[in-house]
């Protein structure tokens, strides 16, 4: 092993600021500083995550802040401006004010990312506080994000210093979980505490709203199903160990390990999204990847089928893909089965009043009502010109001989229920999914054959999957998203004669592998690049004091001059800019 020899020189780490003072501009924007988003779903223990992530980054010297977006929000759900006075004595009313607080904030500001302004706002207070030791680097932990744009604000203002981690457990398992802690904590019964913790599962997943108050625009929700989709590293949070792993290994990846590769899945994850990018679909965007024996044999997207084998691309001639012909043909047909059941309907069922409506006018106010557009009947989705990209995947195989048995599926989103059953047939041992698909109804149709929530017991490696000889599991991904592997695994020293040639020492020839240590590694460049760190800091001090406006409090705190004295500063900067000199 590398670590047993003797340690070359390390590379030089940008100079840290000197004890003592406070942090200047200068100093500041030259100081290392990461963020780090965790977005949760409900129910889902965390308590290793934020641990082990604690653990890594004080390993490599960092002060570590954790923002409690809860905390923040409590005087809005509690208090003279909340809508309780005090925090109830039972737990599922506290978790529903809370989200009703969220919500509330959201649809007050008109901002789907008013609470991750929120805990920007914290962050630049916590950084500008005296007390703090500016000697060393920071980093923040933003617990929890629960919408999108909360996620792509975040990544916004702190660019590629900012990660952001998945943290999802099964949802049997969470709604268990919760509907225990209700019992035991709020005197329910059991069954009232299984109806309530269904309820927060559902509401926290954007399914459902809020029992107390008008629900507000389905854009301000609280909606953590589609914040994960936007996440930099997927854990699995039933599996701690497996969990911790995968939250050191990211620490270290940023931090220029240069022995971390990419695992199996993370390759085959990554080339069912390359797939992805060959399609011009009109509704959702999926690739699909299929490993046999840790090879990639075959590749898929949802696109036009097209004569003699595969789909139409961007080189097919002539093209037949559904944006020629200017339409998703699966639209009209559901708008013609509801126009169709609206007919049928209306002579006995229908009020006098929507009776003397025509059926198209019906049509349009049914489509456009939030609480019939969420009805299943839009589920429909074997009316496309599209075939699945699982589907291609497996008859690209079929048409060159290629047995994929035993074989592993990755998929972008998981897969439907018409998949499912041909996924089955096809003897796939395993299905590995990004994003869930709430249309899919194969776990409950194939319970005999698919196993939706594999026990987290890995024979194969540290990161590795699970497979039941009698069921396909069916699996969400585990590892880093496809669209940070290039900043996470960008080239970086790995023998001692790079890092003396980098240093302008003479070259040995010893065929030393570096030693890598955390209190001594620095940022990786495509994260953080040191000949332009200043420049960086500045454009992400300019992005959050500008975000910061939107909230009713733009000016938070800041405990020296030269940060005090930021907006002078920029106001100095666009004035030369706009005289043009």
């Amino acid at each position: 092993m590398a670590d047993e020899q003797a340690a070359p020189e390390a590379p030089v780490r940008p100079a840290a600021v000197g004890a003592g003072c406070r942090l200047g501009l200068a100093e500041h924007l030259r100081t290392p500083e990461l963020v780090f988003g965790i977005v949760r779903t409900v129910g889902t223990e965390i308590a290793p995550v934020l641990q082990e992530l604690h653990a890594a980054l004080a390993a490599a010297n960092y002060l570590v802040f954790r923002v409690d977006l809860d905390a923040l929000l409590t005087p809005l759900a509690f208090g003279p401006e909340g809508a309780a006075a005090t925090p109830p004595s039972d737990e599922p009313t506290r978790r529903e004010l809370l989200m009703d607080a969220g919500d509330r904030l959201r649809h007050e500001l008109g901002r789907a990312d008013a609470v991750a302004l929120v805990g920007i706002r914290e962050i630049h207070r916590v950084r500008g506080d005296a007390g703090a030791d500016h000697a060393r680097p920071r980093a923040f932990i933003l617990d929890n994000l629960s919408h999108r744009a909360e996620v792509e604000t975040v990544r916004q203002v702190y660019g590629r210093r900012a990660f952001f981690i998945a943290c999802d457990a099964p949802r049997p398992e969470r709604a268990l979980l919760l509907a225990q802690l209700f019992e035991r904590s709020s005197g329910l019964d059991a069954s009232a505490a299984e109806q309530a913790a269904t309820h927060a599962v559902d509401r926290d997943f954007g399914l459902a709203t809020s029992r107390a108050t008008p629900p507000v625009p389905r854009r301000l929700r609280l909606s953590s199903s589609a914040a994960l989709e936007r996440c930099d590293l997927f854990v699995r949070c039933d599996d701690p160990t497996q969990t911790r792993r995968h939250v050191r290994r990211l620490v270290e990846c940023i931090h220029s390990h240069p022995f971390h590769t990419l695992t199996m899945d993370e390759l085959g994850m990554a080339a069912a999204y390359r797939g992805s990018l060959t399609t011009a679909v009109l509704a959702r965007r999926v690739g699909t990847a299929i490993m046999v024996d840790d090879q990639i044999v075959a590749v898929g997207a949802n696109e036009v089928p097209k004569a003699g084998g595969g789909y139409y691309h961007t080189e097919s001639q002539p093209d037949g893909r559904e944006f020629m012909a200017g339409l998703d043909a699966s639209d009209g047909i559901r708008a013609q089965i509801l126009a169709d059941l609206l007919a049928r309907l209306r002579p006995g069922w229908f009020t006098p009043e929507l009776r003397g409506r025509t059926i198209a006018e019906l049509t349009q106010l049914a489509i456009n009502d939030d609480d019939i557009r969420d009805a299943d009947l839009f589920d429909v989705i074997e009316y496309g010109r599209t075939t699945h990209a699982e589907m291609v995947a497996i008859t690209s195989a079929a048409r060159r001989g290629i047995a994929i048995q035993g074989g592993t599926l990755y998929s972008t989103t998981l897969p439907c229920h018409e998949c499912t059953r041909n996924i089955i047939a096809s003897g796939l041992a395993r299905v590995v999914y990004l994003e869930p698909y709430h249309k899919s109804k194969g776990g409950e149709l194939h319970r005999d054959a698919v196993d939706l929530f594999p026990e987290p017991v890995s024979p194969r490696a540290e990161y590795g999957p699970t497979a039941r000889a009698d069921r396909v599991s069916f699996e969400p991904f585990s590892g880093f998203s496809h669209h940070r592997l290039s900043d996470l695994f960008s080239w970086v020293p790995r023998k001692a004669d790079d890092v003396r040639r980098a240093n302008g020492e003479p070259i040995r020839l010893d065929g030393r592998a570096v030693i890598w240590r955390a209190h001594e590694a620095a940022l990786r460049p495509s994260i953080s690049d040191p000949a332009f760190a200043e420049t960086d800091g500045l454009t992400r001090l300019v992005t959050e004091m500008r975000v910061l406006a939107a909230l009713p409090d733009p000016r938070p705190r800041a405990a020296c001059a030269p940060l005090a004295d930021l907006e002078t500063l920029l106001d100095r900067i666009e004035a030369t800019l706009d005289g043009g000199t």
